[in-house]
């Protein structure tokens, strides 16, 4: 319902330019403000007729206007400031926009500040299409540029977007994480480290789906003792760690869409416990389901306990390579993002073992055993010379 429509021309011409005021109220309880000139009015078709003006929004609620299907889940006010110039079919757009309490994926929480958005889109009004040249997401210090393009033809706009962030500081960009359904674990808080992001955005503008890869760097997760969480896999082994968590390196290939989170080719290096590997899934209530392989370093506070106790049973035996070897433990993570519950995967665990029981096995027999002289130059054994 868009409601207190007025609008007010004076020395309306269809031969030069007029001046024109619009205003109306948006659902939710937004403004609407156009301020600016209209003409020549084109007699043919007056979307083409010429116009430059400056338009306001304010307290616009995204997820009242009627554009957005309320099942995304997406939500926040929005706060807008343009210029807009029209002429011969296309039409210019550049401002600036201010989201509060943004939400852009169900099972998510409204960002905890506001997201800037500067931009400069041009419009092709017969195509109904869009290019957005120039595009910036600014969350404090930290930028993230955006491009692409998009189309209105049908009843949904259609996006086609690229995002492209480099070396943004997670200190700033912590507190908007939940917009996009990242949720640190309870009492955490990200103290030092910086972030990449190479995304796509595509599809329906309220049920686009994000592709692309993610990375963070050198990090400190103040308040989150990775150690100590995976305690059921380690405590055996007598690993142990301080409060915080030091992350070297994260990077995963990730999926966002409005039914969860799919991250793949994860790769983690933590200093204090080595590099983990996996992937898994984050559904839109929060629900963690990750399959993983800790490939515990011996030079880490934890990798050095259980390598030496692990070390000695078959098929958990260290992996050689880079200074003093690994020891490979699978595991999965349950719970939620805000409280995740790391679990050794016993069965995994245990295959490995019996399969190095067996190997152990079969060697041991085979050192024992006579092995025909035929068979011996099949399995490269010396031939005995000819009598």
């Amino acid at each position: 319902m868009y409601d207190n429509v007025d609008m007010e021309a004076s020395d309306v011409t269809y031969k030069s330019q007029f001046p024109v005021q619009l205003s109306a109220n948006l659902p939710g309880g937004g403004t609407f403000k156009l301020d600016g000139k209209v003409g020549p009015l084109n007699p043919g078709d007056a979307s083409l007729t010429p116009l430059d003006a400056k338009v306001t929004i304010k307290g616009l609620d995204l997820a009242k206007t009627g554009f957005v299907d309320p099942s995304t889940g997406i939500s926040g006010i929005a706060d807008l400031e343009n210029t807009l110039a029209s002429k011969d079919g296309v039409a210019r757009a550049q401002g600036s926009a201010t989201l509060t309490k943004l939400q852009l994926v169900k099972g998510g929480a409204p960002s905890g500040i506001p997201i800037l958005v500067d931009f400069i889109v041009d419009y092709n009004l017969a195509a109904s299409t869009g290019t957005l040249t120039q595009g910036a997401i600014k969350v404090g210090k930290a930028v993230t540029h955006l491009s692409g393009t998009f189309d209105n033809k049908g009843n949904e706009v259609v996006l086609n977007l690229k995002v492209d962030g480099q070396n943004i500081p997670v200190t700033d960009l912590e507190a908007a994480l939940p917009a996009f359904g990242v949720v640190l674990p309870k009492g955490s808080s990200l103290k030092s480290g910086t972030a990449s992001a190479n995304l796509t955005v595509q599809g329906p503008a309220d049920k686009a789906v994000t592709t692309g890869n993610v990375g963070l760097y050198n990090a400190q997760l103040a308040g989150f003792d990775m150690s100590s969480k995976m305690s059921t896999i380690t405590k055996l082994m007598g690993g142990h760690g301080g409060t915080d968590t030091t992350i070297q390196k994260f990077t995963s290939n990730v999926r966002v869409a409005p039914d969860g989170i799919q991250a793949n080719a994860i790769d983690t290096v933590i200093p204090a416990i080595g590099e983990i590997t996996g992937a898994g899934t984050v559904s839109n209530s929060g629900a963690l389901n990750f399959n993983m392989v800790a490939n515990l370093s011996s030079s880490g506070a934890v990798g050095g306990a259980v390598g030496g106790a692990m070390g000695g049973i078959p098929g958990m035996q260290k992996v050689s390579g880079g200074a003093g070897g690994s020891t490979k433990i699978p595991f999965t993570i349950q719970g939620t993002t805000s409280d995740p519950k790391f679990v050794p995967n016993v069965g995994a665990v245990a295959t490995a073992a019996v399969s190095g029981i067996a190997q152990q096995a079969a060697g041991n027999a085979l050192k024992g055993a006579q092995v025909p002289a035929g068979l011996g130059g099949l399995l490269g054994g010396k031939k005995k010379p000819p009598k």
